[in-house]
C-alpha cells in the first residue's frame, strides 16, 4: 500500500513540475530609425535627456499608431481611445498594451509608460517626450 501511495505521489509531483511555466523574457529596445510611414506629426518618447539628444527613441506615435521594439522586433499598436482613462493614451495589439500617462507642457511631456503582455506588466518606466508637426 505504501509503495502504491509513493508511486502516486511521485507521478503527481512530476506532473505538477512539468506544468510550471518559465517566465517569458521581454527586452524593450530603443531605436533611431523612424519608418517613412510614421515620419512627420506625432510624438517621440525617450528614457532620458541623454537618449533624447542622441535620438534613441523608446516609442513613437503617429496619429493612431504607436511603434515600440520588443526583443529587437518592431511592434505596431493601434490607438484604443475607447478603453483609455482620462489623461491616458492607450494603444493595443493582439497581445500587447501600451499605456502612456503624461503631463503636457506645450510640446514637452513627462510621465509613465507601461507595456503589458496579455495582462501582465512587463515594463513600467518614466519617459520624456516631445511632439508636434
Amino acid at each position: 500500500m505504501k509503495l502504491i501511495l509513493s508511486i502516486i505521489l511521485f507521478f503527481s509531483l512530476a506532473l505538477s513540475g512539468k506544468q510550471t511555466h518559465q517566465p517569458q523574457l521581454f527586452k524593450i529596445s530603443t531605436f533611431k530609425h523612424v519608418p517613412d510611414d510614421m515620419a512627420g506629426c506625432g510624438n517621440a518618447y525617450y528614457l532620458s535627456e541623454k537618449d533624447k539628444k542622441e535620438g534613441e527613441i523608446v516609442c513613437i506615435t503617429h496619429f493612431t499608431t504607436a511603434l515600440i521594439y520588443i526583443n529587437n522586433k518592431p511592434i505596431r499598436l493601434t490607438d484604443n481611445h475607447k478603453l483609455a482613462k482620462r489623461c491616458e493614451h492607450l494603444y493595443t495589439s493582439e497581445v500587447y498594451t501600451l499605456t502612456t500617462k503624461l503631463d503636457h507642457e506645450y510640446y514637452v511631456m513627462k510621465g509613465i509608460m507601461v507595456i503589458k503582455y496579455r495582462n501582465n506588466v512587463i515594463w513600467n518606466k518614466k519617459v520624456i517626450g516631445e511632439g508636434g508637426c
